[in-house]
């Protein structure tokens, strides 16, 4: 990967701040139309919550994480084409599994096999649901409304780019393109999971429902209790797409948007963290100034901002300036609004000798006997390297990224004197659990093993107090509740996962063509 070391203070018609894959898409997007395009990085790596790592010469991944939206319609597919490349450069290999799910119980019609398996064949799936948690006919109900609302949510997502609206015009314009299914998704909007299954017909199995609060935990950041159905709709099908594994690790796939941006002569820097931005307002103008803890200003009359809402608000506050004032006044009530719950996570990574062999699954979700402590969840993802995968590591090994959601990650402080012991116990639970519920792994194969709480995703990512994973889908009571990437200050925007569409690849790519093609 090639970036360009020196650049004059000279006007840039955007400036892109962050490298997650948002961020990346838009700015890949922008220079691919001529325009002048400057990416700022914190970190060594691009990616952001999708990014890879080198340590002791093994490349580790940021946390567990899953690759879809390729296929034909989907927003990765579509960006694509809109950059008029192919993915054919970047090694990508189809999964024939997407996700393993080891429950604690079961109580299914018949005798339930060790892992629920979840693939891109809807008809398999569903036998395979109603095998280990009955109810057949309630779950064919069920699965075909979740297929047929989540197949029209990608399709209204991006037909429909003018929501969420910023005036009237905008809801006119909408208005024309509707179509008589899109008031079914709306409506399907404003009834929570749960409550749907409260309806005749629909699943009642006590397991079932915690086999969805655990999907939607690890998609929409929330449980079936607060999660839309709408919205849930797609986070619980997302692994019957087609997933991917990326050769190498999830964060080639931002490497690759990353010198798609220079071959067009953008500009990306890392290790350049954004400090302040000064508004300068004359008659309608606006002038952007971006200075960096490099002590380096540059200028610009549009910012795309990809970091976290959280992080903004300290961008702006030292200032007389009326407008800028004004400004950070709305960014700090704009973060407020999104608050409270938000989670963190707690990420072990692994490199051990091969437990699997051929196994052609490499996503795990398991169901853990009791939550662990310090706020922690009571499931974990896991993302293994490919067997193929010798990029990452040496033939006969295997890398694991295990992940669980934090609550309070404002809690973790790395100075306090119990901070190691508190990873070390969480370490130790979690191996502990594997030991006894996966076959063939074991403490003993572990070459190599570290953990990252939410106070090492701050300092690593910059992301405020470790948050990671989104707003959750219970800020959202209905499809008109969503944020949008515009703001009150003229060429100032908001991308990546604390902004519509949400949070996944596909979600923040998806918002990058929306805001690019509005933009006109």
């Amino acid at each position: 990967m090639h970036t360009r070391n020196s650049l004059s203070p000279d006007l840039f018609e955007t400036i892109v701040i962050g490298t997650g894959l948002g961020s990346l898409s838009y700015a890949a997007l922008a220079a691919n139309k001529g325009k002048k395009v400057l990416v700022f990085e914190k970190a060594a790596e691009p990616g952001g919550c999708a990014s890879s790592y080198t340590k002791n010469g093994i490349r580790y991944e940021a946390g567990a994480t899953t690759l879809v939206g390729i296929e034909s319609g989907l927003p990765i597919n579509e960006l694509m084409k809109e950059l008029g490349i192919s993915l054919g450069n970047l090694p990508l290999v189809i999964l024939p599994k997407s996700m393993k799910v080891k429950m604690k119980d079961s109580h299914s019609e018949s005798p339930a096999k060790e892992f629920i398996e979840r693939n891109n064949n809807r008809s398999e799936w569903m036998q395979e649901v109603a095998h280990h948690f009955g109810e057949r006919q309630k779950q064919k109900r069920f699965w075909g409304l979740m297929f047929f609302l989540s197949d029209h949510v990608w399709d209204v997502s991006s037909r429909l780019i003018r929501f969420p609206f910023r005036n009237l015009t905008d809801v006119l314009r909408t208005i024309l393109k509707l179509k008589a299914k899109d008031i079914i998704l709306f409506l399907f909007s404003l009834v929570r999971i749960e409550s749907l299954l409260m309806f005749p017909g629909f699943p009642k199995s006590k397991e079932f429902k915690k086999f969805l609060d655990e999907q939607l935990l690890i998609t929409v950041q929330t449980n079936s209790k607060k999660a839309p159905t709408t919205l849930a709709s797609a986070g619980l099908t997302y692994a019957h797409l087609d997933n991917y594994y990326v050769l190498g690790g999830i964060g080639e796939l931002a490497r690759f948007l990353v010198d798609f941006i220079i071959s067009k002569g953008g500009e990306v820097y890392f290790k350049e963290e954004i400090i302040e931005i000064q508004i300068d307002k004359k008659d309608s103008n606006i002038l952007y100034s971006v200075l960096t803890r490099k002590n380096k200003t540059y200028f610009t009359t549009s910012i795309v901002s990809g970091i976290p809402i959280w992080n903004l608000p300290k961008l702006f506050e030292n200032t007389n300036n009326p407008t800028q004032k004004k400004f950070h006044q709305y960014i700090k009530r704009r973060s407020n609004r999104y608050d409270k719950n938000i989670w963190g996570a707690f990420n072990i990574s692994i490199l051990m000798e091969d437990f699997l062999g051929d196994e052609d699954c490499i996503h795990f979700q398991f169901h853990l006997e009791e939550e662990l402590p310090y706020g922690l969840g009571d499931s974990i993802f896991i993302s293994l390297s490919h067997i193929s995968d010798d990029k990452r590591c040496a033939k006969g090994q295997r890398v694991l990224a295990i992940s669980t959601h934090a609550a309070n990650p404002e809690s973790w402080d790395r100075r306090e004197d119990s901070y190691k012991n508190k990873k070390q116990e969480i370490i130790s639970k979690v191996i502990e659990y594997l030991e006894k519920n996966w076959k063939g792994f074991s403490k003993d194969k572990i070459l190599q093993i570290q953990a990252a709480s939410p106070a090492t995703w701050e300092v690593w990512t910059g992301r405020y107090q470790g948050r990671v994973g989104g707003i959750p889908a219970s800020y959202f009571k209905n499809l008109l509740t969503y944020p949008s990437s515009f703001t009150p200050s003229k060429g100032f925007y908001l991308l990546g996962d604390t902004v519509y569409p949400g949070q996944g690849i596909p979600g923040v790519v998806l918002g990058a063509l929306n805001l690019f093609k509005r933009l006109g």
